[in-house]
């Protein structure tokens, strides 16, 4: 499959990054890959002995799945793992029937697919067939098991763990769905306490800041400033501060609770001071934050 598909990240925040293939949209292509289709094809009438079969099969289902012939791609895919069990292409063929599945919205199907990935720690697609198993368990309703799924792609890809072999790394992308299903299952209190367990210090800020983005965008804003509160306690040196600042400035501003923004304007103004600790910490980042964004909000 890392010949055949990339990954990709939709800007929607409520999708999970895929693992597809690129668009078919030239005519002259599809026609090459109807010819590959037939070539497959002959192979597996007229040579049934050819010790390379298993390749035949993915090979001419993922022709078939390109030119969307869907039930034709599944059955050969499904041909790789009842008769190649033992085939390196085999997680591969699970995780192309999982995403049928996916996209289908036969996600307790998806699931069973994805699910049967984890039985190949080796193969380069499986820390994605975990993720994509989360994704499963999200659309089942089943948000809590998800939650764990993803904790367990960020611990597979700790920078601590030297793992061999291609794997795509995960773990910036579980992180940020992470939010989104916590969201959804946990006490806004606990935000700091949960992704502290999983993550270094910048990964927190990066996953706080998204978080509260995700809590403001859903006018939850005294939950918000639960959690960047008790951020900016743990982490007084953090580059997400005054992005922190300017977030809940706009916000409170935003629900014209002036005096709250005005506090928070304060406090952002502080740490941008010339003198602050925190900026000369921070000075690259400092420089845009302070003298761009925040220079910007406070004229606002």
């Amino acid at each position: 499959s890392g010949r055949f598909f990339d990954l990709n990240r939709s800007e929607d925040t409520t999708t999970p990054a895929r693992w597809e293939m690129s668009e078919l949209t030239d005519e002259t292509a599809k026609n090459s890959l109807r010819r590959a289709l037939q070539v497959y094809t002959k192979i597996e009438k007229e040579f049934k002995a050819f010790r390379q079969m298993d390749s035949v099969y993915f090979n001419g289902a993922f022709a078939s799945q390109q030119l969307k012939m869907i039930k034709n791609a599944e059955a050969l895919y499904n041909k790789v793992i009842t008769q190649f069990p033992k085939s390196d292409l085999v997680p591969d063929a699970y995780l192309a029937l999982g995403e049928i599945a996916f996209d289908a919205q036969r996600f307790s199907e998806a699931l069973d697919n994805f699910q049967a990935i984890e039985r190949y720690p080796q193969a380069q697609v499986y820390s994605y067939g975990i993720y994509k198993a989360a994704w499963a368990l999200y659309n089942l309703h089943r948000s809590d098991e998800a939650t764990k799924k993803l904790v367990q792609v960020v611990k597979f890809h700790d920078p601590k763990n030297k793992r061999k072999g291609g794997y795509h790394n995960l773990r910036n992308e579980a992180l940020r769905d992470l939010t989104l299903f916590f969201e959804e299952t946990q006490p806004a209190d606990k935000a700091y306490e949960f992704f502290a367990k999983i993550a270094n210090d910048d990964e927190v800020g990066f996953c706080i800041n998204l978080l509260a983005k995700l809590y403001n965008s859903h006018s939850r804003l005294k939950e918000m400033a639960l959690f960047l509160e008790n951020f900016a306690k743990q982490q007084s040196k953090s580059v997400y501060l005054v992005k922190n600042e300017i977030l809940m400035i706009e916000a409170y501003d935003l629900n014209k609770q002036r005096a709250e923004s005005l506090t928070h304007l304060k406090k952002a103004a502080e740490l941008c001071q010339t003198t602050s600790t925190w900026r000369k910490q921070n000075i690259n980042t400092a420089n845009e934050e302070c003298d761009n964004k925040l220079a910007h909000t406070n004229m606002e």
